[in-house]
């Protein structure tokens, strides 16, 4: 009896021990400015291990964090926006498993080569915060037990030996957006578990980094890609992606095509492209079947052609943008010809090559690609064309009509009229561009027709 009432005591004893270690504290947060301050913490707070609220430090004479060995999470944010001359790693902060708000990491010219002590992080709840410039920083090996960050992931670097993510091979999900920004990554190895994007991603200036290589898990990006002024010339490394929330991607002057997107099927908002001069094809966007958004193309000097976008939807296009295209003469694709017939926004089409120079010169263009080719002189006439309600049809060489059919620009027959009179009747049909086509014994012929109000 002794023994068990002894047994039990110790077990009531060693529970009230966790329960103290175990402590939360701090709701009202803390900050660091000096050594001494670090040092005492665990005296001036005993058992305090799950701050509740922010901790920052900003100390510039810090020599080390042992004094936060005990920090096990932290409610809110964690800032680090020490440059001390003397600390050399972030050993003290080896507990520390979970921060629920930002992590907000800033480090200039700072003798610090790696991020020993942040080894246990394994949750971000807010956003990751990544500053670092003028440092002998390599890698983020010290990251590889992080797995999800509910926010921002938002990374700055330059002048910096760091050239690639490795370290955070363990982070399956970003909550947010995705921002790069500075001059020093050449690859995005090290991402290759990340699966999913809930915002942006955004890389501008990065005019070291080639394509997506690294982020060959990523599945879904909730927001846009969003690319400017970089070195991209490709978007391989995409290729699990199958939906996107937009595509837009400006002054890349280097980006000479869309490869890496083939499985992408769906986008939710526009696609913008804008100042892309190296940039020949779209064919890589061929799988796509909706968009939610505008069609942008505006200054692409290098883009011939529209070819890959006739899987689009013309229902999901909510206004259509194709200028200052120099080269670009061909723009007579399915999505874009049956957009035009039935447009649900605006329509802006100049200052391309001939062919797709105006709206009127796409709707041609649309109409002869969907009737079949007959390509005979024409011994017809018909005046006025543009026509109105009636339009009359003279013969010359005693040609005898024997049927007219006029086709939308779809291609389908809207009229058809075997043995017709010299005038037939146009009041049923809607003002725009057709083609009509006429048969006799010898020939046949076709004209374009312009239906106006």
């Amino acid at each position: 009896m002794k023994k068990l009432l002894l047994f039990v005591l110790t077990i009531h004893c060693s529970l009230v021990t966790i329960h103290c270690i175990s402590q939360s504290c701090l709701p009202d947060s803390i900050i660091f400015t000096t050594q001494t301050q670090i040092d005492s913490f665990q005296i001036n707070y005993p058992n305090c291990s799950e701050i509740e609220g922010n901790v920052t430090i900003i100390g510039d004479d810090l020599i080390n964090l042992h004094g936060l060995s005990v920090l096990t999470s932290i409610g809110g944010d964690f800032h680090f926006l020490s440059h001390s001359s003397t600390l050399t790693n972030l050993t003290g902060l080896d507990a520390l498993t979970s921060i629920e708000g930002d992590f907000i990491f800033s480090w200039f010219s700072s003798p610090l080569t790696n991020l020993t002590g942040l080894d246990s992080l394994t949750y971000i709840g807010g956003n990751f915060q990544f500053v670092c410039a003028n440092t002998t920083l390599t890698n983020l090996m010290e990251l590889n037990s992080l797995t999800s960050i509910g926010g921002d992931f938002y990374f700055n670097c330059s002048n910096t030996p760091l050239t690639n993510l490795e370290g955070l091979g363990a982070l399956t999900s970003i909550g947010k957006e995705f921002h790069l920004s500075g001059s020093c990554l050449n690859s995005l190895t090290g991402l290759n578990s990340l699966t999913s994007i809930g915002g942006d991603v955004t890389l501008y200036h990065q005019y070291s980094l080639p394509d997506y290589t690294g982020l060959e898990a990523l599945t879904s990006i909730g927001g846009s890609i969003n690319v400017w002024g970089s070195r991209l010339v490709d978007l391989t490394g995409l290729s699990s992606l199958t939906s996107l929330g937009g595509l837009d991607l400006g002054g890349n002057v280097h980006l000479a095509s869309l490869s890496g997107l083939e499985t992408l099927t769906t986008i939710s908002g526009s696609i913008i492209i804008l100042s892309c001069d190296s940039l020949n094809s779209l064919s890589a966007l061929e799988n796509i079947t909706s968009i939610g958004g505008r069609l942008t193309f505006d200054r692409n000097n290098g883009l011939t052609s529209l070819t890959g976008l006739e899987n689009i939807d013309p229902f999901s296009i909510d206004s259509l943008s194709i200028i200052f295209n120099d080269n670009l003469a061909t723009c007579e694709v399915k999505s874009i010809c049956d957009y035009l017939v039935n447009p649900v926004g605006s329509i802006e089409i100049h200052d391309n090559a001939a062919g797709c120079n105006s709206s009127m010169e796409v709707d041609t263009a649309c109409a002869q690609l969907s009737i079949p080719d007959i390509n005979f002189e024409s011994n017809v006439l018909i005046y006025p064309n543009p026509a109105d309600d009636i339009l009359t049809i003279s013969c010359k060489n005693e040609t005898t009509i024997e049927e007219v059919v006029i086709y939308n620009q779809l291609g389908s027959r809207v009229f058809e009229r075997e043995l017709p009179n010299s005038t037939i009747n146009l009041s049923n049909l809607k003002q725009g561009i057709y083609i009509i086509e006429f048969t006799s014994k010898k020939m046949k012929s076709r004209q374009k027709l312009i239906i106006k109000e």
